[in-house]
């Protein structure tokens, strides 16, 4: 049932109301004021029976609801109602009768069931029925049942007769006008009422559909910790049975094992914590630990936290195919490297051995060549101790847990990198090699000593073996350009530049793979080792280089 039928079923219902009350005081008013054998009595009584006939015709409609039949039915009964009582109206004095209320009665109540134009329709054939009932009154054609000295004095003059009838009939349809505007107004604001409250309904319906649909889980508490929304997925996630959860206080309904969501509830509804929460935990469910991210919303109006949104997913699958993957790309990672590994070794066995079957094969030859063959046994050794040295030290490095990281000073570890190098002589044959260290007061970053030094190591490392000829220069300086890492913006960036030979474009992003090289004699794990243990400290590496001008790692460690 619409809003408009609803609201037509509640005006007939006041209606019968007010017609009962009506009925009960003209019928107690004619047994106190009349007599019961006079015509005006058994007028009243009819008019009362009527009024009770039209008051249960009214009553089983509401009961039956059929709309096409009571218009026709309602207008019939109104027109008969109208002629008894102009018959009231005259038996009981014509113009100076008091019950002419009646008609305004009438006209009024037909605002609850008729539109505009009905009304004024009513309001017209009242008003005309009026005046005819006076004109023949005056006119002698209707004759009184008792004449009095008051009717006698006013049906005497015309002028005051036209007067009272067109106050009268002027009265009514001001009446009928205000009345019936008054009702069109009302019923427009219902009608837009009614498309409203139906919009709501379809954006409720659409808006529980959606959420019930989500797989996401969604709880809503109010400021008391009161659920006032919980998700079937919700239920199936946390694994909870049944359905009554709101309305009750979140604290009440989920099990104690899962008092980790009702502590950040709580922390948000009181201030102790503020803005979003984004966590990711690990919960047991029916017997099995699963992991979850959450999201706690606070719903805030003018400053105060009026309720939280929390909003939560499984993960688990999620995380153990991620392991999955990982595991797949370390078993990768560690052909390529199994097989670049054996590369490089395989060309230092080879001379091994080939200068091994000469010395014991063609004695001659090894006796003429013992002292070269013998350097090029040791020269390949060392080159094949130092590759397994650096890919130990490659496989070592990251095993520090980032929870032990330390407070270390940076500018002296650096300090120390470049004195050490401008001490040894010789570093590069044909080539002068300037340092400059451009770093304010010590900076203390956290990190892992160790680690620090040998990444730094390999990266001036790198730049020194870029530099052919001439004069070369690697600066060390603070990067004035912050980078955010996470969700972390505390980073502080340290640049190494050098005036080397740079890197090709297409070739940037395969320096730091393990054993990629292009110089001659190496060994290429030299800045795989320093990415991975800048990485394990929480950091990155960048690289900026062109062909022929240079090159510019920036390494961006958490400050202390």
């Amino acid at each position: 049932m619409g809003i408009w039928r609803r609201e037509l079923v509640k005006r007939i219902k006041w209606l019968l109301l007010f017609r009962l009350f009506m009925f009960l005081t003209i019928f107690f008013a004619t047994i106190f004021l009349g007599r019961t054998d006079t015509f005006l009595f058994k007028l009243l009584a009819m008019y009362s029976l009527f009024i009770l006939i039209y008051l249960l015709t009214l009553f089983f409609w509401t009961k039956i609801e059929k709309w096409l039949n009571f218009s026709f039915l309602y207008i019939v009964v109104l027109l008969m109602e109208i002629f008894f009582e102009l018959g009231i109206i005259h038996t009981n004095g014509g113009i100076t009768s008091p019950f002419y209320v009646l008609l305004a009665i009438s006209v009024v109540s037909s605002v609850l069931v008729l539109d505009f134009l009905g009304i004024m329709c009513v309001a017209s054939f009242a008003a005309l029925s009026y005046a005819a009932m006076v004109f023949l009154e005056f006119k002698g054609i209707l004759h009184f049942p008792q004449t009095t000295y008051l009717i006698k004095t006013i049906y005497s003059d015309s002028d005051t007769v036209f007067f009272g009838a067109y106050t009268f009939v002027c009265f009514l349809f001001i009446l009928s006008f205000i009345s019936g505007y008054l009702s069109k107004q009302l019923k427009l604001r219902i009608n837009q009422l009614e498309l409203t409250s139906r919009e709501l309904d379809r954006l409720k319906i659409d808006t529980k559909t959606i959420l019930e649909g989500i797989k996401s889980g969604i709880i809503t508490v109010d400021e008391r910790k009161v659920i006032q929304y919980f998700n079937p997925a919700a239920r199936r996630l946390l694994g909870l049975e049944g359905t009554g959860f709101i309305g009750k206080n979140i604290v009440d309904v989920l099990p104690p094992r899962f008092s980790y969501i009702a502590e950040r509830v709580h922390e948000l509804i009181w201030g102790i914590k503020k803005g979003e929460l984004k966590e990711e935990t690990e919960l047991v469910v029916k017997g099995e630990k699963k992991i979850f991210m959450f999201l706690f919303s606070p719903i805030e109006y003018e400053g105060f936290v009026k309720g939280v949104v929390v909003l939560f997913d499984d993960l688990t699958e999620k995380k153990r195919l991620e392991r999955y993957i990982h595991s797949m790309e370390k078993l990768a990672s560690l052909g390529e490297l199994s097989m670049r590994l054996a590369h490089e070794i395989r060309n230092p066995l080879v001379a091994i051995k080939g200068s091994a079957e000469v010395l014991i094969e063609d004695k001659e030859l090894a006796q003429n060549y013992r002292g070269e063959l013998f350097e090029l046994i040791i020269s390949q050794s060392e080159k094949l101790s130092n590759i397994i040295e650096d890919f130990l030290r490659f496989a070592r490095t990251g095993t520090q847990e980032k929870g032990k990281l330390t407070s270390i000073p940076l500018k002296r570890i650096l300090s120390s990198i470049v004195d050490n190098y401008r001490k040894q002589q010789g570093i590069l044959s044909n080539t002068e090699l300037f340092f400059q260290l451009e770093l304010p007061d010590e900076i203390w970053v956290l990190g892992e000593r160790n680690l620090l030094e040998q990444a730094f190591k390999n990266i001036i490392q790198n730049s020194i073996q870029s530099i052919d000829k001439g004069k070369g220069l690697i600066r060390i300086y603070l990067e004035p350009k912050s980078v955010a890492v996470g969700e972390d913006n505390d980073y502080i960036g340290i640049s190494v530049e050098d005036n080397g030979c740079g890197i090709e474009e297409n070739k940037i992003e395969e320096i730091f793979k393990p054993f990629y090289t292009t110089k001659t004699g190496g060994i290429g794990l030299g800045l795989s080792i320093a990415q991975k243990a800048i990485m394990e400290m929480g950091g990155i590496i960048t690289v900026e280089s062109k062909l022929g001008i240079g090159s510019k790692f920036t390494v961006y460690l958490r400050r202390a």
